[in-house]
């Protein structure tokens, strides 16, 4: 067994909460993890053709759109630091430190 709940166990769509969609809300429908919602919305491999399928028509059927919030979160959380840091300027510092 792929994992997948079976239609019969899936809510309808009037069974979701009237607001914004969560990849939660898609996962209900479509009958699958969060996490493969989550790999067919950023095109990750290894998802069944006809799970995709299910997963599309899921956010196609909730007008689900990604929390733009949330996924600028997760890309600033990712990106790697600057390397930047401030050249030290006092007058007690040894003189090196504030060569270039």
């Amino acid at each position: 067994m792929s994992g997948d709940a079976s239609a019969e166990s899936r809510p309808s769509v009037h069974e979701i909460p009237a607001r914004k969609a969560t990849m939660e809300d898609v996962a209900r429908l479509a009958g699958v993890a969060i996490k493969t919602v989550s790999r067919v919305v950023n095109g990750e491999p290894h998802v069944a053709v006809n799970t995709a399928d299910r997963v599309r028509a899921a956010i196609v059927t909730l007008d689900y759109e990604p929390d733009m919030t949330a996924v600028n979160l997760r890309r600033r959380a990712t990106e790697p630091r600057s390397q930047h840091q401030e050249r030290v300027t006092s007058p007690t510092q040894p003189r090196v430190t504030q060569q270039e």
